[in-house]
């Protein structure tokens, strides 16, 4: 029998399969080129959307700063101004992070219309803003840094060119708070000494100072931090006087105080020495201090009172004028002396002005600041607290 055609047919065969895998081979390539040319394209619009959230990040971090730096040196009546600067950083910092090669601008939103580029606001549950709110009472940042076909410009693409797509749209959105509704202080691993001082103020004689019911006769230069004879707008009054109702040098408000006591508590060790109080003074109190007395000190909590004061804290005191501290305030006094106790209700930042501890009478004079402690636990919601801020942080 002839095998000629078999042999034919066979090496037809094979040639038809050799060309069908060929093809089948062809189309693969191409579709391997296709999905790595959409990869490139998806990583370069994620490769976009990171450096966009960046750029919002950072907008939102320093425009909430620009608040809260300026709370240190201005009063609430000044506050209206300092929008504007925020905004301004807020522009600044997003344009600073180039997004694909180009820097991105944002709308400043001057009427702070809620959905716009840069908000401004107090934080609200779900952590959105209230818009709504006066700029006294701002403690958050909301940027949105986009590319889109209104704003920036699209994104443009490679390979997707083909498809008739050129560019793609990307945004990110930030939102930074620094919170204000101080309800207590926590040790923390990270912090070694929080702004405490060892001294309790009665909420009353607080409230007198904040309502401008007292002197103003020490002028401090939030420049230079320096403090001299004069008048700089804000009202002061006694951290505690020389005696139950003390009036202290140029005729500031009387402060009572529990006699045998004058307002020093112990934060930590019990039966704190004069040595303990020159350290929590120069240092503030440490979170070793605060795991004493189980980690934390609260709104709410009792803190038992101190020996007194002696003359020999009088240089340590002297040492943190003009610095920014943080003093408990209280409601209530039981005992006396080292057996008294303070309720605390709320918390205050000050900073001390004028020392003396020697002499017929005894007084430290202090006035408000603005404190901010990395210790301190803040709520969204308001407190019997003054003054005393979480530093910022991002929540969105």
């Amino acid at each position: 029998m002839d095998a000629r055609p078999r042999h034919e047919f066979g090496r037809c065969l094979c040639a038809n399969r050799r060309g069908a895998t060929l093809v089948l081979m062809a189309f693969a390539i191409v579709g391997l080129l296709a999905f790595a040319a959409f990869a490139i394209d998806v990583g370069y619009l994620l490769t976009a959307r990171n450096q966009l959230q960046n750029s919002a990040d950072s907008a939102a971090m320093a425009a909430a700063w620009t608040l809260l730096d300026q709370r240190r040196l201005l009063g609430d009546a000044e506050m209206y101004g300092v929008e504007w600067d925020a905004r301004v950083t807020a522009y600044q910092y997003a344009s600073g992070n180039k997004v694909a090669g180009d820097a991105p601008t944002v709308n400043l939103n001057i009427d702070n219309s809620a959905g716009g580029d840069v908000e401004f606001g107090r934080l609200t549950a779900g952590n959105a803003i209230d818009t709504a709110v006066d700029p006294p009472d701002y403690n958050a940042v909301r940027v949105v840094v986009k590319r889109t076909a209104d704003t920036n410009g699209e994104v443009p693409l490679f390979f997707a060119r083909v498809l008739g797509r050129n560019a793609g749209a990307v945004q990110a959105e930030a939102t930074a708070v620094f919170h204000d509704g101080i309800t207590g202080f926590k040790s923390r691993t990270n912090v070694a000494n929080t702004s405490l001082l060892p001294f309790a103020l009665k909420i009353d004689d607080w409230l007198d100072i904040v309502n401008g019911n007292g002197g103003d006769a020490w002028d401090y230069d939030s420049a230079t931090g320096d403090v001299t004879a004069g008048s700089d707008g804000i009202t002061e009054g006694k951290l505690f006087p020389g005696s139950a109702s003390s009036t202290g040098s140029k005729g500031q408000g009387k402060t009572k105080i529990t006699p045998g006591n004058w307002g020093t508590v112990d934060i930590g060790a019990a039966n704190n020495s004069t040595a303990d109080l020159s350290r929590q003074i120069v240092d503030g109190v440490s979170s070793a201090d605060l795991d004493l007395i189980g980690g934390e000190l609260n709104i709410g909590d009792s803190l038992n009172g101190d020996t007194g004061i002696s003359a020999g804290i009088k240089d340590d005191l002297a040492a943190i004028i003009g610095e920014p501290r943080t003093i408990p305030l209280y409601d209530t006094v039981t005992g006396n002396g080292n057996n008294t106790s303070y309720h605390i209700v709320g918390f205050a930042g000050v900073r001390v002005l004028e020392v003396q501890l020697t002499g017929g009478t005894k007084y430290v004079t202090i006035q408000p600041a603005v404190v901010v402690d990395p210790a301190a636990k803040g709520t969204d919601t308001n407190t019997q607290s003054y003054q005393v801020f979480e530093p910022v942080v991002l929540v969105k």
